[in-house]
């Protein structure tokens, strides 16, 4: 059916939303459901290879836009021969307003069930008249998981009807994540106060893993893939003393079974903890760089014992011979690399853990190239090999491989605006540009790797086009849309 015709939307919000009435599964085990018991909507997500919300005004084709079928309806599904479909079927007779689509989880258990987690941009709502006449009114949060059958649980729904309902900060969405079990993390906020949950897709529970306590706020937050342990830095106001508005900075240990006894890595009221960190599952290491005046370098902890090292001090050295007491800048300290190269940790400001070891993404270097860097490995031994490469523009990783976008240049070195998409082998250690034979250059709207291809949007002027790239041959092929994918998400 034509989404158009059933929901009636305000001039600033697309229609790509979700709604729930009641829990995503009966209490009898039964996977039907239909709009006048259960749900108000439902999803096919049959044959999915990727899930794309669309910013439905965005198609270039206006005989398209004026004649818009249920293939240029927010949100999509992406099927094996690059055909697109609507996932979302509603009341016929539905009015109101449904928030866009701001990001697209999707993830599975060890059993292999698949789950897909939708973020919106805000709250969202409509209303529509059920059989018996009497008129239904649908609130829906930020959140929602949608199940393989279709059916879908509102997250945060026990509180979406407040005068101030659960929401999750816009600058906070980076750092949803999910572990082996499917279940989905993120930072809640309620009033003034945060704090770190989980959503259990089995259960269809959501628990507060740390106290939402006035004060505390949370920035990168990492779980363990078990989902056992938190890492999360952050800072706390004083809100009720006379050194009212000073301020702590932290990087914390949190063990789930027992939040309240977590423990400081980093603790200190003068320097923000503003540096690369990451927890490594093989090892049961955190590492973490630090630049203050008591601390440079690497470091790493031991979670079970929480004994601290400074990581292979002795690949630090000192380009000041006499640097100012209590004066630490980010050029006074280098690490040495393989190859002999010397690099500032303070660029280093991104780490990231994959199976095969921690890796570094560079900001600017001394006396090199752009590159990469592997640290340590799987066991924790120190490696510090660099790798060539174009200058990276965000990070996006999959299955132990770095999917960034890299600026295309013209002749003079400046940015023409038109990007590539590469991608890092961390276990070949080699770089591959997989816009090798698209046909022209594109700016990047969004993008997801997954089911063996690289799904993207992209824009050429005022011309859009979407389409897969094979990872192993490179073969482009051409989606049937012809509308803006604001979100991907490889299903």
């Amino acid at each position: 059916m034509k989404i158009q015709k059933i929901i009636v939307l305000s001039a600033f919000i697309a229609v790509l939303g979700f709604a729930s009435c009641s829990n995503g599964s009966s209490s009898d085990g039964a996977s039907e459901t239909d709009f006048n018991s259960k749900q108000a909507l439902k999803f096919d997500l049959t044959n999915a290879k990727a899930i794309a919300s669309v910013e439905e005004s965005s198609s270039r084709n206006i005989a398209a836009r004026a004649s818009s079928s249920n293939l240029n309806s927010p949100p999509i599904k992406i099927l094996e021969d690059s055909s697109v479909a609507s996932i979302l079927s509603i009341p016929s007779n539905a009015q109101g307003n449904i928030s866009e689509i701001e990001k697209i989880i999707n993830t599975q258990d060890r059993s292999g069930n698949k789950y897909l987690y939708i973020v919106f941009n805000g709250s969202s709502w409509f209303g529509y008249n059920g059989e018996d006449g009497e008129y239904i009114n649908v609130n829906l949060s930020q959140l929602i998981c949608v199940y393989e059958d279709g059916s879908y649980k509102d997250i945060l729904g026990s509180n979406n009807n407040s005068s101030n309902p659960d929401w999750i900060d816009p600058y906070l969405k980076e750092y949803i994540q999910t572990d082996l079990n499917g279940c989905l993390y993120f930072i809640k906020c309620t009033n003034n106060n945060v704090s770190i949950c989980k959503y259990d897709p089995v259960s269809q529970k959501t628990s507060n893993l740390t106290a939402p306590l006035e004060g505390i706020n949370y920035g990168k937050f990492q779980m363990s893939q078990d989902g056992t342990k938190i890492f999360v830095s952050g800072n706390r106001y004083n809100y009720s003393s006379s050194s009212y508005g000073n301020s702590a900075y932290f990087i914390r240990y949190i063990p789930v079974q027992f939040p309240e006894d977590f423990k400081n890595i980093y603790y200190s009221s003068e320097s923000y903890a503003n540096y690369g960190w990451v927890y490594q599952d093989s090892t049961d290491y955190f590492y973490y760089i630090q630049e203050n005046k008591n601390k440079h370098g690497l470091y790493r902890i031991k979670t079970s014992t929480m004994e601290e090292e400074h990581f292979y001090k002795d690949k630090f050295i000192s380009v000041n011979e006499e640097p100012e007491d209590n004066n630490y800048y980010s050029s006074d300290y280098y690490l040495k690399t393989e190859s002999g190269n010397y690099i500032s940790p303070y660029y280093y400001n991104q780490l990231y853990s994959t199976s095969n070891g921690i890796w570094a993404q560079p900001n600017s270097y001394y006396g090199s190239s752009k590159q990469f860097m592997k640290i340590v490995d799987n066991y924790g031994t120190y490696v510090g090999k660099t790798f060539d490469s174009v200058a990276p523009i965000g990070l996006y990783t999959y299955n132990d491989a770095f999917y960034f976008l890299n600026a295309i240049l013209d002749s003079s070195g400046n940015e023409t605006g038109a990007q590539n998409i590469y991608m890092f082998d961390t276990n070949s250690g080699k770089f591959e540009n997989l816009f090798e034979k698209v046909p022209v250059e594109l700016e990047i709207i969004s993008y997801s790797a997954g089911n063996g291809k690289l799904y993207f949007s992209a824009v050429k002027g005022i011309s859009l086009l979407n389409g897969t790239i094979d990872l192993e041959t490179k073969e482009f092929t051409r989606l049937d849309t012809e509308n803006k994918l604001t979100s991907i998400a490889a299903y």
